[in-house]
């Protein structure tokens, strides 16, 4: 049970640093992202809305 729980947060933090490279450093909107990683979509919609918001309140310089 620890492998697959260790093999989620991994996973998960893969993806949220895929979202935020493409969304900050290459300038992509959500919609390429969408089109580009298929099957994740409701994480990178997640990932998307949540930096916007730690953006928006000066969370991540």
């Amino acid at each position: 049970m620890r492998k697959i729980i260790t093999g989620i947060i991994s996973e998960a933090s893969g993806i949220a640093t895929w979202v935020y490279v493409q969304k900050y450093e290459k300038h992509k909107t959500l919609d390429e992202m969408l089109q580009e990683w298929h099957g994740t979509g409701q994480f990178i919609i997640v990932m998307d809305t949540w930096f916007e918001e730690l953006m928006a309140d000066g969370g991540i310089t």
